[in-house]
C-alpha cells in the first residue's frame, strides 16, 4: 500500500491491511501516528526516512507522536540513530532498534546502461532560493556549486524531486534540468554520467548524519560518488574506494578524471551493496522483526 487520497483512505487501508507488524517510513510523520491510531494488535515499525529534528533542531508535535506511537525503529544511518535515540529516548526507552541502509533491491542490478554523458549528476531534493523558507533549505541549495561548476567548464545535471517554475534559477546557471521521472528510468539515466553528487554547498547537520537513497542509486547504476560536505557518505566512499571526497571546487576540478579509476571499483563492488546482500540491509530489518514480535534472535 503506497498511495491514498486523503487521510480517510489511508486509515481505512492501514487498518485493513494484514500481518503483524506495520512498517512505515515517515516523511511525513502523520503517517506514523495514523498508523498508531488504527494498529491494534499489530506492532509498529517506524522507519525514519528523515527527520524534523535533525533538520532543523526542533521537536515537532508530530515527530514526537510518531515516536511514541512506535514498537521499534529503523534508522539510516549510525549518525541518526545516536541524535535520535538521545533526544527522543522518552519514547524510545528499551524498545528495538537498528541501523538500515536505504539500499536498493538485488533486481534493480539488471538495469542496462545508457550511453555516457559528460558531467555530474545530482537527484533528489533540490531548493531555489525563493521567498517561501519551506522551499529553501539551506542544504538543498546549489546556487555557488551550479555557477562554480559552469565556470570551470564541468557539465551538472539535475534530476530534481519536483519541477517547479523558479527552477528555471539553475538553467540560468547552466546547469541542464531533467523532469521527474519514473524510479527505474531514473536510474538507467544516472548510468549516463561521470559522478553522482552527494552533498551539498554548505555543511548542515542533516547532511553530515544522513546514509542517504542517492548514494544506493548512484552504486546501483554503476557510477562513482562525489562527496562534498556530508560526512557519513565520506566515511563510506574512503572505506569502499568507490568514489572521492573533496573540500573544494578547485580539488575536484583537479581530481575529475579519477572517475575513471572509481567506476571500475564500483563495477566491481556495486553486487554487494543491495538490501538482500548487505548486513546492513535486510538481515537488520528481519532482527527488528522478531524483536518487535518478541521472538528469539
Amino acid at each position: 500500500m503506497t498511495t491514498y487520497v486523503d487521510d480517510k483512505e489511508l486509515l481505512l487501508k492501514l487498518k485493513n491491511v494484514g500481518g503483524d507488524i506495520l512498517h512505515v517510513h515517515n516523511d511525513p510523520d502523520s503517517l506514523i501516528v495514523h498508523a498508531g491510531e488504527v494498529k491494534g494488535n499489530r506492532k509498529l515499525v517506524f522507519d525514519v526516512h528523515d527527520s524534523n529534528f535533525v533538520r532543523h533542531n526542533h521537536k515537532t508535535r508530530q515527530e514526537k507522536m510518531a515516536f511514541a506511537a512506535a514498537d521499534g525503529y529503523i534508522f539510516p544511518s549510525e549518525g541518526y540513530k545516536d541524535i535520535l535515540v538521545e533526544t527522543f529516548s522518552k519514547y524510545v526507552k528499551d524498545k528495538p532498534y537498528a541501523v538500515v541502509w536505504p539500499l536498493c533491491n538485488e533486481d534493480m542490478l539488471a538495469i542496462n546502461p545508457l550511453p555516457r554523458v559528460r558531467g555530474i549528476v545530482y537527484q533528489g531534493n533540490i531548493h531555489a532560493p525563493v521567498a517561501d523558507v519551506q522551499l529553501r533549505l539551506p542544504y538543498r541549495i546549489y546556487t555557488e556549486f551550479t555557477a562554480e561548476l559552469t565556470q570551470k567548464g564541468i557539465p551538472f545535471h539535475i534530476y530534481p524531486g519536483s519541477m517547479y517554475p523558479e527552477m528555471k534559477h539553475y538553467h540560468n546557471l547552466g546547469a541542464l534540468l531533467y523532469e521527474p521521472a519514473e524510479y527505474l528510468q531514473l536510474l538507467r539515466q544516472l548510468t549516463r554520467y561521470d559522478w553522482g553528487l552527494c552533498g551539498a554547498q554548505v555543511k548542515h547537520r542533516q547532511w553530515n548524519l544522513a546514509w542517504p537513497n542517492k548514494l544506493a542509486e548512484y552504486l546501483i547504476a554503476g557510477i562513482p560518488v562525489l562527496v562534498y560536505n556530508a560526512e557519513t557518505c565520506a566515511k563510506f566512499v574512503r572505506e569502499e574506494e568507490v568514489g572521492i571526497v573533496v573540500n573544494s571546487i578547485d580539488e575536484l576540478v583537479e581530481r575529475y578524471e579519477e572517475h575513471r579509476v572509481r567506476r571500475e571499483m564500483v563495477k566491481r563492488r556495486k553486487y554487494r551493496y543491495v538490501m538482500e546482500r548487505h548486513p546492513m540491509g535486510i538481515e537488520n530489518t528481519i532482527r527488528i522483526y522478531k524483536q518487535v514480535l518478541g521472538e528469539s534472535i
